[in-house]
């Protein structure tokens, strides 16, 4: 599938703060999330924070609590996500911050049609942010590499589930036939490794089960991180995760304005 627009050198920057932040993993940001969303949720009522509504000094805690939220409903260990994770987020956002927002805008019409289809295979609903990396949320798109609708199938994977070329660009059958290949690839590679489904999405399964079987010891190499930290899959693909989780919690929690996010982030870090 591809991943859409086109990232330049910030694949290369993501790719190397995230294997050298695993590299050298100690005590993981994680490990205080329940201290995090403690502080973080202190909101009117007990709701989780707005990233639209908080200061922007509060942007890099809330943004964290709800990577920490999006984690869990994927059903990934915390305990694992580098630090290095967070701020690659927050600047995903800022740096494609017009994009998210239209494309957020342009599923609206789409997206509850979406989240009935994950969920009626029991995958994770949230996973219809995919499209929204995908095509924008844009049925109409075509890649270059002639993938083409919402979901962005190829000519080959749209046959495998029942769709001919044209359909592709329909968003009911298109949007069925994605629930069906997510539901698959989980059953491969683990209810409990939606990040892999996520690399498999992206890059394919035949790639991510081939690296998999690099690794030396299924029991505790078996994971979406460690492919990273040894830089077992493309940039794009650890590139596409980080747009994933800056995309749905732009959309469950609010999308920050760019001044906001831009004062938030660290000058050299933009």
């Amino acid at each position: 599938m591809s991943g859409n627009p086109s990232l330049g050198g910030r694949r290369r920057w993501i790719v190397t703060l995230l294997a050298a932040a695993l590299a050298g993993m100690g005590a993981s940001y994680a490990e205080a999330a329940p201290a995090v969303s403690a502080q973080a949720s202190e909101q009117p009522g007990g709701m989780p924070c707005q990233l639209d509504h908080v200061s922007a000094q509060e942007i890099d805690t809330c943004l964290a609590e709800h990577v920490n939220l999006l984690m869990t409903r994927l059903d990934a260990d915390l305990s694992t996500v580098p630090d290095a994770f967070y701020p690659a987020v927050a600047k995903t956002m800022l740096q494609e911050h017009d994009f998210i927002e239209q494309a957020l805008k342009r599923g609206e019409q789409y997206v509850p049609e979406m989240k009935q289809a994950l969920d009626a295979v029991h995958m994770p609903p949230v996973l219809h942010y995919i499209a929204l990396i995908e095509s924008g949320y844009d049925a109409t798109s075509v890649a270059p590499g002639g993938q083409a609708g919402l979901w962005q199938f190829t000519a080959a994977t749209a046959k495998k589930y029942g769709l001919d070329v044209d359909e592709r660009q329909d968003p009911t059958k298109s949007t069925q036939a994605a629930a069906s290949y997510l539901n698959d690839l989980a059953f491969e590679f683990g209810r409990d490794s939606m990040l892999l489904v996520l690399a498999a999405y992206n890059c394919g399964e035949s790639r991510v089960r081939r690296e998999l079987r690099t690794l030396e010891n299924p029991s505790t190499d078996r994971s979406y991180w460690r492919l990273v930290e040894k830089e077992l899959l493309p940039e794009e693909t650890s590139t596409y995760v980080v747009r994933f989780f800056a995309t749905a919690v732009a959309g469950e929690a609010g999308l920050p304005t760019q001044a906001a996010l831009a004062e938030a982030i660290p000058e050299e870090s933009q």
